[in-house]
């Protein structure tokens, strides 16, 4: 994401990117942004993992806590407002298209690693956060393996799994629901 925004020119020196993440995305992003010379803020909720939130610090990312209730879509529309206030640059990896594009590179590799080892699989089953790896993915692979089935994994609605959501916490733009034979919880 940090590439297609520098390559469009949203990007550039000195900007400071802030995100709303609790996981993965979040560490990336500070620790590109880190290595790029852009500050980073990560919105999260306060009951992220420690792991998680001081991975971010040592990447000198600034965090903003939220309280779990405001978690997704309330934190993701505080951060919009926070950017067009501030001048920092969201990438929203919520709906922005190059966290499928990214996650489509991941297929490529898998496939490379089928190819290696001859296998033709059945199943391709992935944990579903914002939707970008599951959905990238499993473009590639169907491209390949029109048959396989592909299986989200989602949060059940009394359970918390770090970075697994529910599809009713928050509109996930870029998954694509078509692509995915069954949801299990």
């Amino acid at each position: 994401m940090i590439e297609d925004a520098e390559k469009k020119g949203i990007l550039k020196t000195g900007n400071t990117i802030i995100e709303a993440s609790s996981g993965n995305t979040g560490i990336s992003l500070a620790a590109i942004g880190k290595a790029r010379g852009y500050k980073v803020i990560i919105v999260m909720p306060e009951n992220a993992s420690e792991e998680r939130t001081s991975t971010l610090r040592k990447y000198n990312a600034k965090i903003i806590y939220v309280k779990p209730e405001y978690w997704r879509e309330k934190a993701v529309n505080f951060v919009r407002e926070l950017a067009e206030e501030k001048g920092y640059i969201f990438l929203n990896q919520y709906s922005n298209k190059a966290n499928i594009s990214a996650q489509e590179k991941t297929g490529k590799e898998i496939l490379l690693q089928l190819e290696k080892f001859n296998v033709e699989p059945d199943f391709f089953i992935a944990g579903i956060g914002t939707g970008g790896t599951i959905t990238g993915i499993a473009k590639i692979l169907r491209k390949k393996f029109p048959e396989i089935k592909i299986i989200g994994i989602i949060q059940e609605k009394e359970k918390r799994i770090e970075k697994l959501r529910r599809f009713d916490d928050h509109k996930q733009e870029v998954l694509d629901i078509k692509l995915i034979n069954k949801n299990v919880a």
